[in-house]
C-alpha cells in the first residue's frame, strides 16, 4: 500500500519505520529514517535527515536539498562521523540530485535505465560556483548500464572518518566509485570534477589507487601536506594528437612515477586502442610528456612499465600541478629523419661525416652504435635541433632514432666502413686533347690498375666557376665547351667503401684564328711586302705563307717573283699547330717598261720633232 505524501514541519523528531511514500518533504527538526521505505515521488528537505546504518531508500522522483546551512543526511562532520544509509535511485525516467551547496550522502545506487544528474539548484540564475555532493561510502553505477551526469556539481570523496565504539565496523573508510564500464560512467557537462583530498603522501602511499578514480601512480617522496587528486571529463587538445575525455591533476608539486589509467570505449573519442600512450604535464599543459606506456586492450588499463617519474615546479599554482591524461599517437605521419648516405667509410684515419637530407626539428633523438645506445654521439640536449651531425672515426652501424611530441618514432641508419683512399695511377690523374672551339674534348681516367674495378667518377668540368652544373659520372667522358681558354676540371673517384680521392687539372680550348694580309702590287723584280693582318683571341698564332713560287712562316714577308703576271697567294694561321684558318688572294706583277725615243736635227729656230719609242711587254 502507498502512503501518501509526508510533510513534515515538526522542530521534534520524527521517525519513518519503513513502508511506500508517494513524496516526503521535509522541513524542521530532525527527521529520522529507521528502516527501508520507498518513495514514489520527491525526496526533498530544507534541512537534514538522519538515516540509519543500513537503511535504503529507494526513490522514483527527484532528491532535493535547499539548505545552504545544513547537509542533507545529518552528520557530525567536525567529530568524523560520516553520513548513512542508502539512496537507491530506480526510476525508469531520469532523475536528479538538486543541490544549493552542500549535501552529504553516504551510497548511491545508480538503477536507473535511463540516468541520472548532480545538478546545482540555481545554476541558472547565473551562480558562478558548483554545488559538493560528499560521498562517505561510494556511488554504485553497476545495477544500472546509464550515466551518472554533472552538470555544476562537484563530487568529493571523503577520505576519512573517526569510529568510535557507538559505530559499527563500516566497509570503507574512505568514498570509492563502483561499477563503471563502457556502459555506465560518471560524466559531466564541461569543468565539473570528482576530486578526493588524501592524507600526506609517503614513499609507501598508494593515493588515489584505491578510490577508483580512474588514475592509480606512486609518489617517489614524501610530501608533508594533504594532496587533492582530481578527475576531470573533458578531453585537452594539446595533448599530442589529441586526448581522451578525461584528466586527473595532482594539485601540489610532488614527485610522482609510473602512472596506470583505466579508460573506457565511450571516452576515448577517435582514437584507436593501438594508438594510446600516457601523456603528462608538469607546468600547466605548455609542455607534454609521453611516458611510453603499454595498453591492455582487455582490461582497459593502460600503464607504464618504465617507472616514468616527474614533478612540477614548486612555484605558484597553478603552475606547480601535474595534469595526467591518455593522449592518442597518430603516427601515420611520423617525424622525418632521413640520412644523406646509406653508407660512408673512415678514410685512411680521416674522420667520417654523417650528415642529414632532413630532419624534424624539435625532437627527442638518440644515437646507436653497433645496437648499443651512445651517450657520447648523443647530443647533450637530445635534441634534433641543430642538428645532431656526427664525425666518426671508428667504423661499423650507426643508427638515429627520433621521436616526436606524440610519441611517434622513426629511425635511420648508416653504415660506416674502415678504408684506404684509392689511388690514381702514375703520371697524370687523368688526359685529355686539347680541341678548338665547337670540337668536343676527350678526358680519360687514370686510376691505379688494383682500384679501377670498384671505383666510381665524378667529373666536374668548370670546377671553380659553374657551381657543379656540368658534370659526368662517365669514366672516360667527352664534354663540350661553349668558351675557349683555360677551365679547371675535378675529377673525384670514389670506392666501394665511400673513400675518395681527387685531382684538379687545367685544361685548354683553342679558338680559331681569323687569317689576313696585306699588299701593293709591284713591278717585276721588284720585291712585294705582306703585311700581316691574322688575330686571335687567346694564344699566339703561326703563319704559313704559299707564293706559288716560294713559301714563308714569317709573320709580315715579302717575295719577288720571277716575272710579271698575277699570282696566288695563301696566308695559313694557326694555333699550336692544332686550329688553323686560311685565306687567298691575288697579286700582280707588273712588267717593267723599255723607254725609248727618237728625233728629227733642225735648224735655229725651227721646231724639233721627237718621237716616243717606249714600249712593254704586256702592251
Amino acid at each position: 500500500m502507498i502512503r501518501k505524501a509526508i510533510y513534515s514541519f515538526t522542530l521534534f523528531f520524527l521517525f519513518l519505520i519503513g513502508s511506500n511514500y508517494s513524496q516526503v518533504y521535509h522541513h524542521g527538526g530532525d527527521f529520522v529514517i529507521r528502516g527501508d521505505i520507498y518513495v514514489h515521488g520527491d525526496l526533498k528537505s530544507y534541512s537534514s535527515f538522519s538515516v540509519k546504518d543500513f537503511v535504503e531508500i529507494k526513490l522514483n522522483g527527484n532528491l532535493i536539498h535547499q539548505s545552504d546551512s545544513s547537509t542533507f543526511i545529518k552528520t557530525n562532520v567536525d567529530g568524523g562521523f560520516p553520513a548513512k544509509g542508502t539512496i537507491n535511485f530506480t526510476s525508469s525516467q531520469r532523475q536528479y540530485i538538486y543541490s544549493d551547496s552542500l549535501t552529504n550522502l553516504n551510497i548511491i545506487k545508480n538503477s536507473n535505465s535511463v540516468g541520472l544528474t548532480l545538478k546545482k539548484a540555481d545554476s541558472t540564475s547565473g551562480n558562478p560556483n558548483f554545488a559538493n555532493v560528499l560521498i562517505w561510502e561510494y556511488i554504485d553505477l553497476s545495477p544500472s548500464t546509464s550515466n551518472i551526469l554533472l552538470d555544476s556539481t562537484n563530487i568529493e570523496l571523503k577520505y576519512s572518518y573517526k569510529k568510535p565504539d557507538s559505530i559499527s565496523t563500516r566497509v570503507n573508510n574512505y568514498g570509492s566509485i563502483k561499477g563503471e564500464s563502457n556502459t555506465s560512467l560518471i560524466l559531466s557537462n564541461s569543468l565539473e570534477k570528482i576530486f578526493v583530498t588524501a592524507p600526506n603522501a609517503t614513499i609507501s602511499t598508494h593515493f588515489p589507487n584505491d578510490y577508483n578514480l580512474g588514475l592509480k601512480i606512486n609518489h617517489s617522496k614524501s610530501f608533508n601536506q594533504p594532496l587533492q587528486y582530481v578527475r576531470y571529463g573533458t578531453y585537452i587538445p594539446e595533448v599530442a594528437d589529441t586526448s581522451f575525455n578525461r584528466y586527473f591533476v595532482v594539485t601540489k608539486p610532488v614527485q610522482l612515477n609510473s602512472p596506470e589509467l583505466v579508460y573506457h570505449d565511450n571516452i576515448l573519442r577517435s582514437m584507436n586502442e593501438d594508438s594510446l600512450d600516457i601523456y603528462i604535464t608538469r607546468d600547466f599543459n605548455q609542455t607534454w610528456k609521453k611516458v611510453g606506456a603499454n595498453t591492455n586492450t582487455v582490461t582497459n588499463i593502460i600503464k607504464d612499465n618504465n617507472n616514468f617519474d616527474w614533478m612540477p615546479s614548486s612555484g605558484r599554482a597553478p603552475f606547480n600541478q601535474s595534469i595526467i591524461t591518455i593522449g592518442k599517437r597518430d603516427c601515420s605521419n611520423p617525424p622525418e629523419v632521413n640520412l644523406s648516405l646509406d653508407s660512408t667509410a673512415v678514410c685512411s684515419g680521416v674522420k667520417a661525416i654523417i650528415e642529414f637530407d632532413s630532419i624534424t626539428p624539435s625532437c627527442t633523438v638518440k644515437w646507436y652504435k653497433d645496437g648499443v645506445e651512445s651517450t657520447t654521439l648523443t647530443p647533450a640536449n637530445k635534441s634534433s635541433t641543430p642538428e645532431p651531425v656526427l664525425s666518426v672515426d671508428k667504423s661499423g652501424w650507426y643508427l638515429i632514432t627520433i621521436e616526436d611530441s606524440r610519441g611517434c618514432k622513426n629511425k635511420d641508419s648508416i653504415k660506416v666502413k674502415s678504408s684506404d683512399l684509392p689511388e690514381f695511377g702514375n703520371g697524370n690523374c687523368f688526359t685529355m686533347n686539347t680541341p678548338c672551339l665547337g670540337d668536343p674534348m676527350s678526358f680519360i681516367a687514370n686510376p691505379d690498375s688494383s682500384d679501377s674495378s670498384n671505383l666510381t667518377y665524378a667529373w666536374d668540368f668548370d670546377y671553380y666557376s659553374n657551381n657543379g652544373a656540368n658534370t659526368s659520372s662517365l669514366k672516360n667522358p667527352l664534354f663540350l665547351y661553349n668558351q675557349f681558354g683555360v677551365h679547371s676540371v675535378e675529377l673525384t673517384i670514389t670506392d666501394s667503401s665511400g673513400c675518395s680521392n681527387s685531382c684538379i687539372r687545367n685544361v685548354t680550348v683553342l679558338p680559331y684564328p681569323s687569317a689576313d694580309f696585306s699588299f701593293q702590287n709591284s713591278c717585276d723584280k721588284t720585291p712585294i711586302n705582306f703585311t700581316n693582318l691574322s688575330s686571335i683571341g687567346f694564344g699566339g698564332l703561326n703563319y704559313n705563307w704559299d707564293f706559288g713560287v716560294a713559301t714563308s712562316n714569317l709573320e709580315d714577308p715579302s717575295n719577288t717573283f720571277p716575272s710579271s703576271g698575277s699570282y696566288d697567294v695563301k696566308l695559313v694561321a694557326n694555333i699550336s699547330g692544332i686550329c688553323y684558318d686560311s685565306i687567298v688572294k691575288t697579286i700582280t706583277v707588273f712588267p717593267n717598261p723599255a723607254a725609248n725615243f727618237t728625233f728629227l736635227d733642225a735648224c735655229i729656230n725651227q721646231d724639233l720633232i721627237f718621237t716616243n719609242q717606249s714600249t712593254i711587254s704586256d702592251g
